[in-house]
């Protein structure tokens, strides 16, 4: 018999699936989408282009839950990208920034201007003093050391499984997109 049953095959179902298995409670997961992850997928955008459509949200993933998940052991390697950003424009210039600040003004300096760069370094500033304030209140860490924990596959006591479609669930039903 089925202990908890997660809609949804996201990175916060299944996050929710591995914490409930790890509890010794049968889960089962189900997904209306062929693919699990959620907005934390590499998936074909368009022709030739891969990426992740919502790869910035990993950075709200707690290092709490990739340490006590063991979610480097399963193939996490969280990795900055750079530039972060890179967006051409149609007269031909372009904007670029990188995770450090610093090196983010100094690009806009030479690339647009330095009222430009001192703009953005005090946007910047702004949002990381907000920042600071939302990660005390959701007690946000980083990243640190893997460890233990889920497998998907046959559903037996403490495991998780994950399961198509969503849809076929109790009365109410989950329509196709």
């Amino acid at each position: 018999m089925v202990d908890a049953v997660i809609v949804g095959a996201g990175h916060n179902g299944l996050v929710a699936a591995a914490y409930l298995a790890r509890a010794g409670l049968d889960v089962e997961v189900v997904e209306r989408r062929e693919i699990v992850g959620g907005c934390c997928v590499t998936e074909e955008l368009w022709p030739g282009v891969r990426a992740s459509p919502g790869a910035y949200t990993l950075s709200l993933l707690r290092g709490r839950i990739i340490d006590e998940l063991g979610l480097g052991r399963h193939g996490l390697d969280v990795r900055a990208h750079e530039p972060y950003l890179f967006a051409p424009q149609p007269d031909g210039r372009k904007v670029v920034t990188w995770s450090s600040r610093e090196r983010t003004v100094s690009q806009l300096e030479r690339d647009w201007s330095a009222a430009d760069a001192r703009g953005y370094a005090e946007w910047s500033q702004r949002w990381e003093t907000a920042a600071a304030r939302v990660q005390k209140i959701i007690g946000h860490q980083g990243a640190g050391s893997q460890d233990s924990a889920v497998d998907s596959g046959a559903r037996v006591p403490g495991r998780s499984s994950v399961t198509r479609p969503a849809a076929a669930i109790g009365p109410s039903r989950v329509p196709p997109r």
